[in-house]
């Protein structure tokens, strides 16, 4: 099978960047028409190829990859097209355009990719991925085209040379296709987009649970410090300050306990290694008894109860 996966350690409950089952050889490369779904015969035709050459799409109960059918023959070729080809000016997306939208979230990749709609047709489209949309415009600051709320991107398929396919659980643009071919100017812009790919659902699936001062405890009798202390449903961590370097962090699924130490104290500590020192425990002071429960609480929530003591 062809094809890479940027991120091998990928949390099997979300969206996840798989490698596409149909990549055939550069010569033999071929696109499926976005408007593939515009007429009956068109939507079966492309059912009929998901079950020859096995598609995992998430959450779609699509059967496993690997499992085509024997001597399946992949899609008819199509001949190359350069990377800066542009087509007619008629594209069953445009469906309007605003000059002035911007765009909504944190901005996590842009640029210019080829929108590929099969049989020649290739158009060159700004893209702008952030936390919550995924949207395409006619050029650099110019109308948006469409877009679509991130959330219902559920794989992005690494293919050969600049390619890639993003598969979407809903249609998108007026075509109402569920998929869009790409293809970058190299593999290295490819990669920046994968990549993109899986940070914004990083971001979009780490939950803030608490943030905040505290001081964090010298066990050796050295000074204590304040530290910034943010929890997260992902990790804990503290940094030298607010909006500051980073000092440690870990991974909720190494934390073995969070014990209450005194009324204003609470200890973290996990089966790994994570400050600086090589500690694998932290001793946190409060300023005050109802600031420790609200840690505990926040710990509660993500943590199972044998490892959080109750506040009290």
């Amino acid at each position: 099978m062809s094809g890479k996966v940027v991120h091998a350690n990928i949390d099997p409950s979300r969206p996840q960047l798989r490698a596409d089952p149909r990549v055939f050889p550069a010569a033999d490369s071929a696109s499926l028409s976005d408007a593939a779904v515009d007429t009956a015969q068109d939507a079966q035709a492309l059912a009929d190829q998901d079950n020859n050459y096995g598609l995992i799409d998430h959450n779609a109960g699509r059967k496993g990859r690997g499992g085509g059918a024997a001597g399946a023959v992949p899609p008819p070729a199509a001949a190359p097209v350069p990377l800066d080809t542009q087509s007619s000016d008629v594209d069953p997306d445009d469906v309007g355009g605003n000059r002035n939208y911007e765009g909504t979230g944190d901005l996590i990749c842009e640029g210019y990719l080829n929108k590929n709609r099969g049989f020649g047709t290739v158009k060159k489209r700004f893209f702008r991925l952030s936390t919550t949309e995924f949207a395409y415009f006619t050029k650099e600051a110019g109308e948006i085209i469409n877009k679509i709320d991130a959330k219902h991107m559920q794989v992005m398929t690494d293919l050969n040379k600049g390619k890639f396919r993003v598969f979407f659980d809903k249609g998108f643009g007026g075509s109402g296709s569920r998929e869009m071919l790409l293809e970058a100017p190299n593999t290295q812009i490819k990669l920046r987009w994968l990549e993109a790919y899986q940070k914004m659902w990083d971001k979009r699936d780490t939950v803030l649970l608490a943030e905040g001062y505290l001081t964090k405890v010298q066990s050796s009798g050295g000074s204590n410090t304040t530290r910034w202390f943010v929890l997260t449903n992902r990790d804990f961590s503290y940094y030298k300050e607010e909006a500051g370097e980073r000092m440690a962090t870990v991974r909720l699924e190494n934390v073995l306990s969070v014990n209450i130490k005194d009324q204003k104290e609470f200890q973290v500590q996990a089966n790994v290694a994570f400050t600086k020192t090589g500690a694998n425990e932290v001793l946190i002071r409060c300023e005050h008894i109802s600031i420790r429960n609200r840690w505990l609480t926040a710990f509660r929530a993500v943590l199972p109860d044998d490892r959080v003591m109750a506040p009290f």
